[in-house]
């Protein structure tokens, strides 16, 4: 029988490359699979299209004048996938009510910490 973890692809969107990186190596040693790393908002729902990922997570400002909130809206309106948005600006109320219609949504500001990270997706997972 597959772990849980093992069993969990991972989408990463994240437009800085180092911690994208800091991102899919602690996914990876905590167990899960990262389907694919992407840093624009189209990317992200091409690739959330593409590999079905059990999980997201995005970053809120991405590269080309992205929004990960508006990425996450376009993947959850066509498959209900738990999103985490790991971003420096976790407290910001604007941020907050933006994303506070997506039910399985979660939030960890950065930098992220692995503990945290782990009881995230873990606990999203057990919610979906």
């Amino acid at each position: 029988m597959m772990s849980l973890a093992a069993s969990t692809s991972v989408l990463i969107v994240e437009d800085d490359s180092i911690i994208a990186w800091h991102l899919r190596s602690m996914v990876e040693r905590l167990g899960f699979a990262v389907c694919a790393t992407v840093a624009t908002e189209q990317a992200a729902v091409d690739a959330a299209r593409e590999h079905e990922p059990a999980i997201v997570l995005m970053d809120v400002r991405l590269a080309a004048g992205g929004d990960g909130v508006r990425a996450a809206e376009a993947i959850c309106a066509v498959r209900a996938v738990p999103v985490i948005f790991c971003t420096a600006h976790a407290h910001d109320p604007d941020f907050r009510s933006r994303v506070a219609p997506l039910a399985t949504a979660a939030v960890l500001g950065k930098p992220i910490q692995e503990r945290l990270l782990k009881e995230t997706i873990t606990g999203l997972l057990g919610r979906t």
